[in-house]
């Protein structure tokens, strides 16, 4: 229905809009999806980082290229990539149909390499089409992966659905408040070792404090979803590209910076290999590989139905 540019937080920002769903992009900052709106409902889909576009750090959906986890590497590539913070130059930006498109690209500076993405939005479906590409004459490996990431009420229910019968908690990278235990590995989101004894079910948010980093190292099927009584949000991928999905689940247990026990989210996030750093990855032999002057494309995709379009939402469970 509409394109628009404006400015958010001093951030530059497009924005595009269906009959369904807003979604905001900060171009100036990672092109950073900072918010997918349902318009029927109102409500917001991604957690809100409370630091806002300036300093954002877990909210809303961004880019993991071409590191996915804690810095690493010589020379080192920061956390989560460097293009999460880099200003993306902006190619093409116009409606079309229910929708609009806008196609983005940017350099990473911590190696050479180049990405390029276009997202389009249909009525509930924003789609993501990009390339990476390697700009040198050498094999170059990296990371790759989208942190896309849901708000939670505290003290509702909210139903996660991943198909994966390989998930595992790797003890260097658990969280102190995690409730499962170190090292643990599990059938499935309901079939995880609990710290105290007995079976941890992450199918469901937890009720309890606490915080959680979890990788399927394989899936079944490559989609997740998060449902709720007025929301549910669909995610598919290129499972080519990325076969392996990290889970970040946060309920007031990490009281560091920047949660200060008071987050509540959860993020699904599609990645190219289940370790979490660069290095790692290039020591386990599991690190993709950009072949010289090579290119990769992917896709991922998400689907933003309500109540009226979903007989399944509405089960008594809290919205995402």
């Amino acid at each position: 229905m509409t394109v628009a540019s404006g400015r958010v937080d001093q951030h530059d920002v497009v924005i595009l809009e269906s009959a369904d769903i807003r979604v905001s992009v900060d171009v100036e900052r990672g092109a950073h999806i900072f918010s997918i709106v349902c318009r029927e409902t109102g409500t917001e889909v991604l957690f809100q980082d409370p630091r806002g576009l300036a300093g954002h750090v877990v909210g809303g959906w961004y880019e993991l290229f071409p590191n996915a986890g804690p810095a690493s590497g010589e020379p080192a590539v920061p956390q989560h990539g460097d293009v999460r913070s880099a200003r993306w130059r902006v190619l093409r930006a116009q409606e079309v149909g229910d929708g609009g498109v806008l196609h983005v690209v940017t350099e990473s500076a911590a190696l050479p390499l180049t990405i390029s993405r276009t997202m389009t939005l249909d009525g509930r479906r924003l789609r993501v089409d990009e390339t990476i590409a390697n700009l040198s004459d050498e094999p170059t490996p990296y990371l790759w992966g989208h942190h896309v990431t849901f708000g939670v009420e505290p003290g509702g229910e909210t139903t996660i659905e991943v198909d994966s019968r390989d998930i595992v908690s790797l003890g260097a990278f658990a969280p102190g408040a995690s409730i499962v235990r170190a090292d643990a590995e599990g059938a499935g989101l309901d079939d995880l070792p609990h710290k105290d004894g007995g079976v941890a079910d992450l199918t469901r948010f937890p009720m309890e404090p606490a915080s959680e980093m979890l990788f399927a190292r394989t899936i079944e099927r490559a989609r997740a979803s998060v449902v709720g009584p007025r929301l549910r949000v669909d995610l598919s991928w290129d499972e080519r590209v990325f076969p392996a999905l990290w889970l970040w689940i946060e309920n007031r247990g990490a009281h560091g910076e920047p949660f200060r026990g008071t987050t509540s989210g959860l993020a699904l996030e599609p990645q190219a290999g289940y370790l979490p750093t660069l290095e790692s990855a290039i020591r386990a032999g599991i690190a993709p590989i950009l072949a010289p002057r090579g290119s990769v494309d992917a896709w991922i995709e998400l689907e933003v139905r309500s109540a009226s379009t979903c007989p399944e939402v509405g089960a008594g469970v809290t919205a995402p």
